[in-house]
């Protein structure tokens, strides 16, 4: 028979996400580090005739069969800065997604894997890697083993990316180069910015990318080190999945002993619970389990089924001591922190790096394109504390943009972002407690609250909670606001001060 921890990671494996998948920089970022200081940033979609198509193969000698993804242009003042392309490529089977900068003379400015999805073979991540790419134009000679060093394990990675390089280069000289000073004539274009002095460090965390980003630089930069130290220690605490994760070895033993990180983690979760009627379940695992049964088998559960299954949750079932380090779970119980943990890690590095910050001194933390931090001095510049937010339904077009003040957290959630299908019915990953149903696939949130913890509890909670419920609930707690959509229109808190974007990026 299948233990718990089987069934989580199996869970974990086929439903909600790839265990292997790595983010390591989300679409944002990206853009940042290929255009620090442009002007302005665009989408560019170039008219390519069949004649340049056959023209492109031919001089790349490319197997590229798929479109090239976004197209992106940097500019300032009338002048291109440089064309970002932000594309996949099949490795071995999964999707490798890449960022490939090439400069105003067409050669490849920087590289970076922005997501691996491949069991193994994640080294063609490597600097060491990438930059063999780097200086490289259309007329360079690029194969792999030769001019492009291979990496054992990851052999198809390797000339997957550097095939689709070769047509990249090819592309964007036939058909970009000359063609994007053209579209720019006429086209609104700010100065440069003042040279970027930001201090910045990526690192994958769990399955998605955590950043920091601090302005002005950093006296010294070995303070990134220890950030990323810590986070990578906070998600041994807070992990589920992995066996020898703190929390995964108190759900294995029934609970016992937790750590004062682990505690202050599960007594801020019991708080959301209480805030939100329930909705915030981190005891949500049976639930879980019977939904995808139903996906395995094809039938939807009934009501008898969702009765039991809600029985065996409910985070009031659980023992947190006040008195001392003593977590009890009943049996069958299995806690799962990944509703809150992103803020959680983001508002303990804030606490660690906030003494170190100077005046004038700002920065923001990140992870996974769905939970942010800023900190630091208000009258720092505000573009570092601007995060964009996309449209839950067409992620392609930028929304809102929205300014934190230090010490706010923002979280979003769609329940639409991962689905378990059901007979050939797709349904949210999101389960409400309440009824064991799934949320409704046309709900989304974005959340300000006064620490990352709480903005990402919430955005979960509000996207099974009707809409006039949940505004009643933010209006209640102090320096929070948020809008919800509802698949038709958004409804804004007072005090939401995201600010419209009206076009595309």
């Amino acid at each position: 028979m299948p233990t718990v921890r089987h069934l989580l990671l199996l869970l974990a494996a086929t439903v909600w996400t790839t265990a292997a998948a790595a983010e390591f920089l989300t679409f944002d970022d990206a853009l940042t580090l290929a255009f620090p200081d442009s002007g302005k940033v665009e989408r560019f979609r170039p008219e390519v005739t069949p004649d340049q198509q056959r023209a492109i193969l031919e001089r790349s000698q490319s197997r590229a069969e798929a479109k090239l993804g976004g197209i992106y242009v940097g500019h300032s003042g009338g002048v291109v800065d440089g064309v970002a392309y932000v594309d996949h490529v099949i490795g071995r089977t999964e999707f490798i997604t890449w960022l490939c900068v090439v400069s105003p003379q067409g050669v490849v400015r920087r590289m970076e894997v922005m997501a691996y999805r491949e069991p193994y073979g994640g080294e063609i991540r490597d600097r060491a890697f990438l930059k063999q790419f780097e200086g490289k134009g259309p007329d360079d000679v690029l194969r792999p083993g030769r001019e492009i060093a291979s990496i054992g394990g990851a052999t198809l990675s390797v000339h997957a990316l550097t095939d689709r390089t070769r047509f990249l280069l090819a592309f964007h000289a036939l058909a970009v180069k000359d063609a994007a000073p053209a579209w720019l004539a006429g086209r609104e274009s700010p100065p440069r910015r003042t040279t970027t002095t930001i201090s910045e460090r990526s690192l994958p965390l769990g399955n998605a990318p955590l950043s920091i980003r601090i302005t002005p630089v950093l006296a010294d930069e070995t303070v990134l080190d220890a950030l990323t130290s810590e986070a990578q220690r906070l998600d041994r605490v807070f992990n589920a999945w992995e066996d020898d994760a703190e929390l995964a070895r108190l759900n294995r033993a029934g609970g016992g002993e937790a750590s004062p990180d682990l505690l202050a983690a599960l007594r801020l979760a019991r708080r959301c619970h209480d805030l939100t009627g329930g909705r915030f379940d981190p005891t949500i695992f049976p639930l879980l389990t019977l939904w995808k049964q139903a996906a395995d088998n094809g039938t939807a559960p009934d009501e008898a089924a969702l009765a039991a299954a809600r029985a065996r949750i409910g985070l009031a079932r659980v023992g947190i001591s006040d008195d001392d380090a003593r977590v009890t779970l009943p049996k069958g119980v299995t806690l799962d922190l990944s509703g809150l943990n992103k803020g959680v890690i983001l508002d303990r590095l804030a606490e660690q790096l906030a003494p170190l910050l100077v005046a004038g001194q700002a920065a923001i933390l990140g992870h996974g394109g769905s939970s942010w931090r800023a900190l630091g001095d208000a009258t720092s510049d505000s573009a570092l504390r601007t995060v964009v937010l996309r449209h839950p339904f067409d992620p392609a077009r930028a929304h809102q943009r929205v300014v934190l003040l230090p010490g706010q957290g923002l979280g979003a959630a769609a329940s639409n972002g991962r689905t378990l299908v059901v007979a050939g019915i797709a349904h949210s990953h999101l389960i409400d407690p309440l009824s064991g149903r799934p949320a409704p696939l046309t709900r989304a949130a974005h959340v300000i609250a006064p620490n990352a913890a709480l903005a990402d509890a919430l955005d979960t909670a509000l996207c099974l909670m009707p809409v006039a419920e949940g505004l009643k609930l933010v209006a209640s707690l102090p320096g929070v606001s948020a809008e919800l959509w509802d698949g038709e229109q958004i409804h804004a808190s007072p005090g939401w001060p995201g600010v419209a974007i009206n076009v595309k990026p």
